[in-house]
């Protein structure tokens, strides 16, 4: 039997622009826009990838660079890092 990961990640929403720092031991991210459109972009200069309101990213690997978000208006990060 498959034992659940387990990850000390935490949700909290945020607005406005947020830069998790770089964190080599980070294991989940998932962002998601409940209020309006945006961006998230990995590592410093990054391309930007666009979020509607009420769509979500989560890369298939974790990233361990700069994470920067950038959203019109609310949206939720699921992460075990905390800006």
């Amino acid at each position: 039997m498959t034992q659940p990961v387990k990850t000390a990640a935490k949700t909290k929403q945020y607005s406005g622009t947020t830069v998790f720092p770089p964190n080599d031991t980070r294991s989940h991210f998932f962002v998601v826009m409940t209020g309006g459109s945006g961006t998230v972009a990995f590592g410093p200069g990054g391309a930007q990838i666009p979020l509607a309101d009420g769509h979500h990213y989560s890369p298939q690997a974790v990233p361990t660079n700069e994470i920067t978000i950038v959203g019109v208006s609310n949206y939720v990060v699921h992460c075990d890092q905390e800006v």
